[in-house]
């Protein structure tokens, strides 16, 4: 059967796409070159480049969704993280596969189809925070998006999971999981609007 989920952020979401790290991207490559740059050497203008190389590095590129999107599998895995608390994240992984591959993010002003240059604009979109490594701490700067909400479409298989374990599964998913980036911190957290059948529950 096929189960369409909403969600509505509770918490900001961090946007951190894995491309990012793709060696052969331009960003990644321009990363780099500033990294190599001694910690004495650098300036404002290294800083306020790499703040904007990060951010726009977050994004996923999604041409076929216009404004900014996500593959609709960063939920599915949300769930099947969920589901490690039960020992249940292989079933959860069979049970559930994405119909829709990719979702808009859906936040105030998500209609207007603004691109990663022009929220780079808005400093409510970005978060800039210390992180620690071995070698120090550094900035890391994502893009940030309050009061968001997403929408898509999983294929569920009854024979392995039933819809009330799904939503139970989703419930729990949005309350100690979430998606994007920081969630151990408790960025990403949402909650599950229920169908108004209670989707089975």
């Amino acid at each position: 059967m096929e189960v369409t989920v909403k969600i509505a952020g509770t918490k900001p979401l961090l946007l951190a796409s894995i491309d990012a790290a793709d060696p052969r991207s331009k960003a990644y490559r321009r990363m780099q070159e500033l990294r190599a740059i001694k910690s004495k050497d650098r300036t404002d203008a290294w800083y306020d480049e790499m703040e904007k190389l990060q951010f726009s590095a977050a994004f996923y590129t999604i041409p076929e969704i216009s404004g900014i999107a996500i593959p609709l599998e960063n939920v599915r895995r949300s769930l099947a993280e969920a589901a490690r608390t039960s020992r249940a994240k292989p079933k959860a992984l069979r049970a559930i596969s994405c119909v829709d591959l990719a979702i808009p993010v859906m936040y105030p002003g998500w209609e207007e189809h603004l691109g990663p240059e022009q929220l780079f604009e808005k400093p409510g979109f970005r978060l800039t925070k210390m992180l620690r490594s071995a070698s120090g701490a550094s900035p890391q700067t994502w893009p940030r998006f309050d009061g968001w909400g997403l929408s898509g479409t999983f294929a569920l298989d009854e024979d392995v999971m039933s819809e009330r374990e799904f939503w139970a599964l989703a419930d729990l998913a949005g309350r100690i999981e979430g998606v994007g980036a920081c969630r151990r911190q408790g960025y990403g957290r949402y909650t599950v609007v229920r169908p108004r059948n209670g989707g089975a529950a």
